[in-house]
């Protein structure tokens, strides 16, 4: 759809279809579907959604995102053997053999220049973190205090030298930056209300799109009847 809601089109209409993503020249959109049983990554046409091809062919595979030079799908996959694991994995935009990124790693996001991925990393005795691993061979190169938000990756900023995040201070989502060169954080929106439960930039960075609202939880006591 256009910036203002309208003209919107239908891309898809077999199964079920989530966490789309749209790759650097915005012509090609890659996403999860289960159209075929299993959860898996399908890359179609932006401008209608013709062509829909599956890129992977297991199950449990989700958040896909394109590398930078449009070359790559990243994504991760859940491992539903005896080890159970989220792994980071990455594909030729026009099909082949996945490549292992990393273990224990999940929500890959390659950076501006393609040297880096931003994903969650799940070090053994340790709390999930976000770290940033080498796109090349899946080095942990460093861990980051950024906060980790159910559903929610992080995001590359052009620069490649920040990332933006979720964070949710007194009941109120915000979006912040993360300069890796010296730690820094800074608010980029100033909501006073509700939650954050997406989000998504524009190409030049000059637009925000987010999905707000307000989550509710109540307690509800069951007592038997005869």
């Amino acid at each position: 759809m256009d910036p203002d809601g309208s003209n919107r089109i239908q891309l898809t209409n077999v199964g079920d279809n989530y966490s789309p993503a749209t790759s650097p020249d915005g012509r090609l959109i890659v996403f999860v579907s289960d159209r075929t049983g299993g959860n898996n990554i399908w890359l179609m046409n932006a401008n209608d959604g013709s062509d829909p091809r599956p890129l992977t062919f297991s199950d449990g595979n989700s958040y896909p995102s394109f590398s930078a030079d449009g070359q790559w799908v990243v994504y991760d996959y859940y491992n539903q053997g005896p080890e159970g694991a989220w792994t980071a994995w990455k594909v030729p935009i026009d099909g082949g053999t996945p490549v292992r990124i990393s273990d224990r790693a999940r929500m890959p996001v390659v950076s501006p220049d393609n040297h880096f991925v931003a994903c969650r990393t799940y070090p053994e005795g340790r709390s999930s973190e976000i770290g940033i691993m080498s796109f090349a061979d899946g080095s942990l190169i460093r861990s980051l205090p950024i906060p980790i938000r159910d559903w929610q990756k992080v995001q590359w900023l052009p620069s490649g030298h920040a990332l933006s995040y979720i964070d949710n201070i007194s009941g109120v989502s915000n979006i912040w930056s993360y300069e890796l060169a010296d730690g820094s954080k800074k608010q980029l929106t100033d909501f006073r209300a509700e939650q954050i439960f997406a989000y998504a930039w524009s190409p030049d960075f000059k637009q925000l799109v987010s999905l707000r609202g307000t989550e509710v939880r109540d307690v509800i006591m069951l007592t038997s009847q005869k």
